[in-house]
């Protein structure tokens, strides 16, 4: 159980984001700074939630679904307070083109997972599996991308991330 909480949380971390402000008088450090203070507040509101008491969250029943649906939903919100707050960030003073990237990939994964939550409360087992595999694959995406940019706090191989609702393991 604590793997698969590992697996689902760690993508979700990296979403779950706080930003303080535009980048206007921000040199390119503090903006990577503000980033990655972001994601380990994102992380611990997204570790913070009480994971549901099913069997699993990558293979669950279709009564599991209901309390898979309450969870996501939680965390849904976090990662999109996530990158609206990235996204209040503004633009970095450099590499934009991988701060983009960033923000999209990290976008991509919270409707991967809106997916998968609307499907769990709509207890349609085979979409929500499907939808969760699409966060899943969201993963290396949005380490890549981040991790270009110089945000390292919001890998899902930082210690204690969880920024994408995926149920792989950190890596």
């Amino acid at each position: 159980m604590r793997r698969t909480r590992a697996l689902l949380v760690a993508p979700l971390s990296v979403l779950t984001l706080a930003a303080c402000g535009g980048s206007g008088t921000l040199t390119m450090s503090q903006f990577v700074s503000e980033a990655n203070n972001i994601c380990t507040s994102s992380a611990a509101s997204s570790a913070a939630v009480p994971q549901p008491s099913v069997s699993s969250l990558i293979s669950p029943s279709k009564s599991d679904l209901p309390s898979i649906a309450t969870f996501l939903s939680t965390q849904v919100t976090i990662l999109q307070s996530t990158v609206n707050r990235l996204t209040a960030l503004g633009r970095p003073p450099s590499k934009q083109s991988e701060w983009t990237q960033s923000l999209a990939a990290i976008q991509k994964s919270v409707d991967d997972a809106r997916s998968a939550q609307s499907a769990a409360a709509s207890g349609d087992v085979a979409t929500y599996t499907t939808a969760l595999g699409r966060v899943v694959e969201d993963g290396p995406g949005i380490d890549q991308s981040v991790t270009s940019f110089g945000a390292t706090a919001c890998s899902s191989n930082s210690p204690g991330s969880s920024t994408s609702p995926s149920p792989t393991p950190k890596r």
